[in-house]
């Protein structure tokens, strides 16, 4: 049953993978491009890439329209694909932002200089884009900045009620990137990491603006209809029971626990969204939301006899400070000895190194892309 998690997660990941999805809405014409089924001339095209995604939409751009590209600029966590020459890689920093995170800023002011009525600006977005991408004003230092993300990323305030507070301190949020590439025409294409897809929120809203031609290329939804698809081919009966799981990863995870034990046999279910965890000052712990609700749910079903199985992955293959992206657990693994301990790492906040002692934290590395997490119970026969 393990495996049969893995194959769930793993095809939720492939449904969002950026080339995949950038092929559907981008193709090369005879005298420019089109994007989202609208003609464009490529006279002065530019390209920017910002997130967890970017180098794979920049690749695939790349290969799409070739030399039409003027200048591209791809903004990332981690150095990743060879780009031609006139593509710059600037890394950014993430969680917080950083000195790479500003200069990312200025290299994106550099990019949108002097841009005119046939100016082209295609902008890919993904996760990350917010912390990775920086232009406070002068009266915001980088050191107040940082303190506020690392405030708000302890809250246990969910992306939405971060990106608000975040894109109001910085020039390039909140539609400012369209602002700044103004009389250009301005073209967004998104990969949700946020529930409900709000193009206010996602990348805090780098192309939110009523005079950009935003498209949703990718999003929790299709990585949930991924997932359902693969187990109905073995055998399960899926169910998709929200793609809107949001509030505390414990309370979530014990919700779960609890669902898929009164469940019929063959039953498998699925969660998309985002939770959150509140730390406190200083937090000794490694973890991460997903880890946190596994864990939970693991707490909960210690009295389950059943071969009840509970597994949580970050779709970016990044789970919190910890190097997995998740975390899964079969019920009967709980002996009473483990509840205990479970309950004192649950306690503590670090939840990948109860996994990492089961062999049931998951560890792929990053995927490239990034849609929310992807929560998954099952009920064999």
């Amino acid at each position: 049953m393990r495996d049969h998690l893995l194959q769930a997660f793993q095809a939720g990941i492939q449904a969002v993978q950026p080339d995949r999805a950038i092929r559907q809405f981008v193709e090369s014409t005879v005298d420019g491009c089109k994007i989202a089924g609208r003609l464009y001339s490529t006279q002065d095209l530019r390209i920017l890439t910002v997130g967890k995604a970017a180098a794979a939409m920049a690749e695939t751009l790349a290969n799409l329209l070739g030399d039409k590209v003027q200048q591209g600029l791809v903004v990332l966590p981690q150095v990743g694909r060879e780009l031609p020459a006139n593509w710059r890689v600037v890394l950014g920093n993430h969680p917080l932002p950083g000195i790479c995170s500003l200069a990312a800023g200025q290299a994106a002011r550099e990019l949108l200089a002097n841009c005119t009525v046939d100016t082209i600006l295609l902008v890919g977005i993904s996760g990350g884009a917010t912390a990775l991408l920086i232009d406070p004003p002068p009266e915001i230092s980088l050191d107040t900045l940082r303190s506020i993300y690392q405030a708000l990323l302890t809250s246990g305030a969910d992306i939405a009620e971060m990106n608000a507070v975040r894109s109001r301190l910085d020039r390039l949020k909140a539609g400012g990137l369209v602002d700044l590439a103004t009389p250009a025409q301005v073209a967004g294409l998104i990969l949700s990491d946020v529930i409900g897809d709000d193009m206010a929120i996602i990348g805090s809203g780098l192309t939110n603006r009523p005079t950009a031609h935003n498209t949703l290329i990718g999003s929790n939804y299709q990585a949930c209809i991924a997932a359902s698809d693969l187990l109905q081919s073995l055998g399960y009966q899926p169910e998709i029971v929200t793609t809107k799981m949001a509030g505390i990863a414990s309370s979530q995870g014990r919700s779960i626990a609890q669902a898929i034990q009164v469940a019929a046999p063959g039953t498998a279910l699925i969660y998309g969204g985002e939770t959150t965890v509140t730390l406190p000052v200083d937090c000794p712990g490694w973890g991460g939301r997903n880890q946190e609700l596994v864990l939970a749910a693991a707490i909960e079903l210690q009295n389950c006899s059943a071969p009840v199985w509970v597994g949580s992955i970050g779709t970016d293959g990044i789970d919190g400070s910890s190097p997995a992206a998740g975390a899964i657990i079969e019920a009967r693994q709980m002996t009473r000895a483990e509840t205990i301990m479970a309950e004192d790492y649950l306690d503590r906040h670090d939840s990948y190194h109860f996994f990492e002692q089961l062999g049931q934290a998951i560890v792929i590395g990053a995927t490239g892309t990034n849609v929310a997490d992807l929560s998954i119970a099952l009920k064999p026969n």
